[in-house]
């Protein structure tokens, strides 16, 4: 019985997208208002999706996930993805894979924060994903995911406040990554826990 009721709601859910697609009201679109069908609170873009199809399992899981929060993205090539102005975050690019060994991590997300110059010196000392970027006045971190981005931002600002010095900023990093992996929750890793200045144009 469970197995007719799955297979009845897969059909009527691919007739239902169907006539979306198929209706006036669906013509000059790129997407399919899949939240109707699947409780999702954003459109998924169909190219996007297209496109993510092809990419390694874990950078399409992370992007799926960035669709269904920020929605179709503003910027889609075949090996990266990018949405704008969507607070606290200035920018977010997932790619498709790591760029090089230098630049390790799919995931680039930034804050407009400006860096005192006297503390570059020891936000460089720091040395876990996070860099300032000078000329737009953004925090840069980049990882694999967004809690490990959140989790090295937000020791970074401790850092750039004089609350921690590198050192322990990066002890203590090493070892909230380290409890994660053994399920432990951390307040570093699930939000920003400093508030950042909002991007012009950004969605509060």
């Amino acid at each position: 019985m469970r197995d007719f009721t799955r297979s009845a709601f897969a059909v009527a859910a691919m007739g239902l997208c169907a006539a979306a697609m198929a209706s006036p009201a669906a013509e000059g679109r790129d997407y399919v208002d899949e939240a109707i069908l699947f409780g999702q609170t954003q459109p998924v873009s169909m190219e996007a999706q297209k496109t993510i199809s092809k990419w390694p399992e874990h950078s399409k899981d992370l992007a799926g996930m960035l669709i269904s929060e920020f929605g179709p993205p503003a910027v889609l090539e075949s090996d990266r993805m990018s949405w704008n102005d969507q607070y606290p975050w200035k920018s977010i690019v997932v790619f498709r894979e790591q760029q090089s060994y230098d630049r390790p991590g799919i995931l680039r997300q930034s804050v407009v924060y400006d860096v005192p110059v006297g503390r570059w010196r020891e936000l460089v000392a720091f040395d876990r994903g996070v860099m300032f970027d000078v000329v737009r006045r953004e925090l840069v971190a980049r990882s694999d995911s967004v809690a490990t981005n959140l989790l090295a931002l937000n020791l970074a600002e401790e850092v750039i406040q004089g609350r921690r010095s590198a050192v322990e900023a990066r002890t203590l990093y090493d070892r909230t990554l380290a409890l994660s992996f053994a399920g432990k929750s951390s307040s570093y890793m699930s939000r920003l826990l400093f508030r950042p200045r909002p991007p012009s144009g950004s969605k509060r």
